[in-house]
């Protein structure tokens, strides 16, 4: 799955993108903590109000208007880099 991460998530949230636009999520393990000693967070289809919402590639690519695409698309960018370049494009433009 392809999806934005938790980092990227926290951007579009506090550029005023809705939580219910996530088509995804990551579901967070209270009882299990990565490396930092924060919650262990699973990537998961869906979007529980209770877990940390995420958004796919496709989702991220709907918000884009159409006649902004072909400048942001690159088709050389692994698909990392483009959620990383949509994300910055939304971020920069979003208007709730």
């Amino acid at each position: 799955m392809i999806a934005t991460t938790i980092d990227q998530s926290q951007r579009l949230l506090s550029a005023g993108v809705p939580r219910n636009t996530a088509d995804m999520c990551y579901r967070l393990d209270f009882w299990k903590q990565d490396e930092n000693g924060r919650p262990k967070a699973r990537l998961s289809v869906g979007n529980d109000t209770y877990d940390f919402p995420a958004w796919s590639l496709g989702a991220l690519w709907d918000m884009i208007p159409k006649d902004f695409r072909d400048i942001v698309y690159e088709p050389k960018l692994y698909s990392e880099e483009l959620i990383e370049a949509l994300v910055k494009f939304i971020e920069e433009t979003y208007v709730g």
